[in-house]
């Protein structure tokens, strides 16, 4: 059986998301410290979750068009969006944990916006 190996489009992608989650994670602790612009700390983690959802979607599914990985991208963050609309005892005692308030926090509706953007400006 063949093996599958992964190209450098892959890796690429792989490793900008993993420098998008070191960036959204220097943002919301150090963002107000470094007096940067409360919008672009409000908001910066926001774009970058939506940044690295589209690029998780194009490791996940290589060779697909760009405009392809966005519409999933989007599908994806709906239903983030759809899921913190359910309130059950478990699910909100885990929302109250750290791991919870950074997943809740960093899933939010602005992050959809940035997917269509990353759409746009990836080649």
């Amino acid at each position: 059986m063949p093996t599958r190996t992964l190209g450098t489009a892959t890796i690429r992608r792989a490793c900008l998301c993993l420098l998008i989650i070191v960036c959204g994670l220097a943002l919301r602790k150090f963002g107000l410290g470094l007096r940067l612009p409360s919008v672009l700390v409000k908001y910066g983690g926001s774009m970058l979750w939506g940044t690295m959802v589209f690029f998780l979607v194009a490791v996940a599914a290589p060779g697909q068009s760009r405009w392809r990985i966005a519409l999933i991208s989007v599908l994806l963050a709906v239903c983030v969006e759809l899921l913190r609309l359910v309130h059950t005892p478990w699910l909100d005692d885990f929302r109250l944990t750290t791991a919870g308030a950074y997943c809740s926090a960093a899933c939010s509706r602005h992050g959809t916006c940035s997917l269509m953007a990353s759409a746009l400006c990836w080649r």
